[in-house]
């Protein structure tokens, strides 16, 4: 996908490569079933807005397979579908649990985010997926490339510490 790059120093502020990445158990069942991406806000602070415009955008009826890709070290995630999206994305901020619908339709307007609020999506992966990641300790590269806005790519690494822990949604 063709993009424009976010600047790389801004980037590792919000997604420090230590912290930024966790491999959790979110379903109580002792093993690894989602990845948690945590963005922390350093650069000011800003107010969710009343409604988001998607610009006429439909989420339940646009075929996304040619307007995201999700990529970590360069292998595709296969989560195009609206379904998959809604029932395997969760948005965490102070605590609170969010789906992309519910955030819409308002749910944190007028919520202002301050500088060190952390943001956190929570994204279950297929057990392939999962299983990949849990085999490769390290330095790795999630690539957001959403069509017409600029490419993300966050760097993360991988080790005992941030494998295989109990979700904890105080913790966002």
């Amino acid at each position: 996908m063709e993009g424009i790059d976010f600047p790389p120093y801004l980037i590792e502020k919000i997604f420090p490569p230590k912290e930024c990445i966790n491999l959790v158990d979110a379903n109580d069942d002792g093993l690894s079933d989602s990845i948690q991406i945590q963005a922390i806000n350093w650069i000011l602070p800003f107010t969710v807005p009343e409604t988001i415009d998607l610009g006429g955008f439909n989420l339940e009826t646009t075929d996304l397979s040619g307007m995201i890709q999700i990529m970590i070290d360069s292998e595709p995630l296969e989560i195009y579908d609206m379904k998959y999206l809604r029932e395997n994305v969760s948005f965490y901020f102070r605590g609170n649990n969010y789906t992309l619908n519910s955030i819409l339709d308002g749910a944190l307007a007028g919520q202002t985010v301050a500088v060190g609020d952390k943001l956190t999506i929570l994204l279950k992966l297929k057990e392939a997926d999962m299983k990949k990641l849990e085999e490769s300790k390290g330095k790795h590269d999630i690539v957001i490339d959403i069509k017409n806005l600029p490419t993300i790519t966050i760097k993360c690494e991988l080790f005992e510490k941030n494998m295989n822990i109990k979700f904890d949604p105080s913790k966002t």
